[in-house]
């Protein structure tokens, strides 16, 4: 099978897209373990090791964390972070501090920290891949689309870039998927309402998980740094 005993861990904040990743992940032969805020998530699902996360910002969970997953899988092959939030509500000048740095800090430290502990299995391996979903809001602007959460997901396409750079010399590929309306995500009315591609349709969960399948396999080893834009055609029109 296409990840046979690949040893796989998604952190996804909820919603569709991280559990069809872990589903088509663990379909292909791969050891895959969930890490998600969806406090009704249980304990296992089909195959898939779910463990419930807090705070993926808390370096203190996410070390504790990394240490029993990594030791319970023995190892990691493929890290994929699906982390979104929700727009605080207000024109960009209406924002409050408080509520911008909330946005930030959740999207994007919540992703960097856990690239921190689990990208250093890769690099001493020498192998792996590396895939940060993030929104067609960190591409192009979005209209209604908060300034947090643009800057957020800007700055994963800034994390892709540098990790694609910095780490490529130990054969770990950096990439990403920015998307656009996807069913079965609450992170944002705006994308719903103003990211209008040619199908007439959302994306679904498995769409998603397709590109990341993509990007996660050792035939597309050579793309690095890259961002693939799932969007149903909207940058065309």
């Amino acid at each position: 099978m296409r990840f046979d005993q690949k040893k796989v861990v998604i952190a996804s904040s909820g919603g569709s897209i991280g559990g069809e990743i872990a589903r088509k992940m663990t379909e292909e032969g791969a050891k895959t373990v969930l890490l998600t805020c969806d406090a009704a998530a249980p304990a296992e699902l089909d195959g898939i090791t779910i463990c419930p996360v807090a705070d993926f910002a808390d370096e203190a969970e996410m070390k504790a964390l990394s240490e029993k997953v990594l030791e319970d899988l023995g190892g990691v092959d493929v890290v994929v972070t699906a982390i979104f939030d929700k727009a605080p509500e207000g024109a960009w000048n209406e924002v409050s501090a408080e509520d911008a740095h909330k946005t930030v800090r959740n999207i994007l430290t919540g992703a960097e920290t856990v690239l921190k502990f689990f990208v250093q299995p890769l690099v001493d391996q020498e192998s792996g891949h590396v895939v940060l979903v993030m929104s067609v809001a960190g591409r192009r602007n979005v209209p209604g689309v908060s300034w947090p959460q643009a800057l957020a997901y800007a700055g994963l396409g800034g994390i892709i870039r540098n990790g694609a750079t910095v780490f490529g010399k130990n054969s770990v590929t950096f990439n990403g998927v920015a998307v656009g309306p996807v069913e079965g995500m609450d992170f944002d009315a705006y994308i719903d309402e103003n990211v209008k591609g040619v199908w007439g349709r959302k994306a679904t969960g498995e769409d998603v998980a397709n590109a990341v399948m993509y990007l996660s396999d050792d035939l597309s080893a050579w793309n690095t740094g890259e961002i693939v834009d799932l969007n149903g055609g909207f940058f065309a029109i």
